[in-house]
């Protein structure tokens, strides 16, 4: 909803109560990932190496200046924070922020920054109806007769600016998804006495639209057909039906 701020923390890596000054840390980077409160001394005089790890407070006890003390620390910087409304010239509108952010974290140190969203409103929506349309799904295509209509005015109360296309799949039309007979080609229903369109991979049939009349009309034209096999090739339909073209704005 409008406004509503989402809170994210990074949780701790590593286990708060370790402690620093164990004496194993032989480098900085094995003293630095020893906990989110050790810190190294690169002052090497009067210094031996189990000495050189510890927390801020241990190494300034120690002797240690703070300008040899490698402490790192997690920082976060926007990069990108335009304000959250609509823009109606443009399709770039702000619908969460900040938009973009550069974070430099320390392993084990928590990092907290807010996100605010603002739900668009007549937002693009661009729905592609995919349907498989081997033998078994003739009771599903008859009830979807009036699809478009049904869609529509579900969709008007959310957008003004809501298309829809279509497009089928059977099963790949070769051994051994399918039988090569030329009379199982022309009627792959035959072998219960039937008739049915002969077997195809993916068919785009109707390019996203603002017309349900053409909607409807197209899916009642359309004609099952069939295949060997429970699986289908849904998948292949997919990657198909995703080039066939969505305005950018409706993602």
């Amino acid at each position: 909803t409008n406004g509503d701020i989402f809170t994210k923390s990074f949780p701790s890596l590593l286990a708060q109560h370790r402690t620093c000054s164990a004496g194993r840390a032989l480098a900085c980077d094995e003293c630095l990932q020893s906990g989110p409160q050790c810190a190294w001394c690169n002052f090497t005089d009067s210094f031996t190496v189990g000495d050189r790890c510890g927390t801020l407070e241990e190494l300034r006890l120690r002797g240690c200046a703070r300008e040899f003390v490698q402490f790192p620390v997690t920082t976060s910087k926007l990069l990108g924070n335009e304000p959250l409304g609509q823009n109606t010239n443009s399709s770039n509108t702000s619908y969460i922020s900040p938009q973009r952010m550069a974070l430099r974290l320390r392993p084990g140190t928590p990092v907290t920054f807010q996100i605010k969203v603002q739900q668009p409103g007549d937002h693009p929506v661009d729905m592609y109806y995919l349907m498989d349309l081997s033998a078994s799904m003739v009771d599903d295509l008859q009830m979807i007769t009036n699809l478009g209509s049904t869609l529509s005015k579900e969709m008007a109360s959310l957008t003004s600016k809501f298309r829809l296309g279509f497009g089928s799949f059977v099963e790949k039309p070769v051994l051994p998804f399918i039988k090569i007979t030329p009379e199982e080609l022309a009627n792959p229903c035959r072998s219960v006495d039937s008739v049915c369109l002969p077997t195809f991979g993916y068919r785009h049939i109707l390019p996203l639209t603002s017309s349900t009349n053409k909607f409807n009309e197209i899916i009642s034209q359309q004609r099952v057909s069939a295949n060997n096999e429970n699986p289908e090739c849904g998948f292949d339909a997919i990657m198909q039906a995703a080039v066939c073209g969505v305005r950018s704005a409706s993602l």
